[in-house]
């Protein structure tokens, strides 16, 4: 590595960064807050399924799981037993 690029590196790591999205339309609190409701709101569309008729649920706990994983939450299933 040239030394101008070391010394570039070291320079830059100690700068404190900030990072601007300048097309968000609103804050990222919003953001989270809105794409949490939603969340909310489908999982109590699954809890309210009657087709899925399972004593124990575990219908409605992969449904919940597989929608975490495609909002792209990272969950983790433990079988008990």
């Amino acid at each position: 590595m040239k030394v101008s690029q070391e010394l570039l590196i070291r320079l830059l790591s100690e700068q404190e960064i900030h990072i601007v999205f300048p097309n968000l339309p609103f804050p990222i609190e919003d953001a989270i807050e809105s794409q949490s409701c939603a969340i909310l709101q489908k999982i109590k569309q699954i809890l309210e399924d009657d087709s899925l008729d399972d004593p124990e649920c575990f219908q409605h706990i992969e449904k919940i799981l597989e929608l975490f994983r495609q909002s792209g939450i990272s969950v983790h299933r433990h079988d008990f037993g």
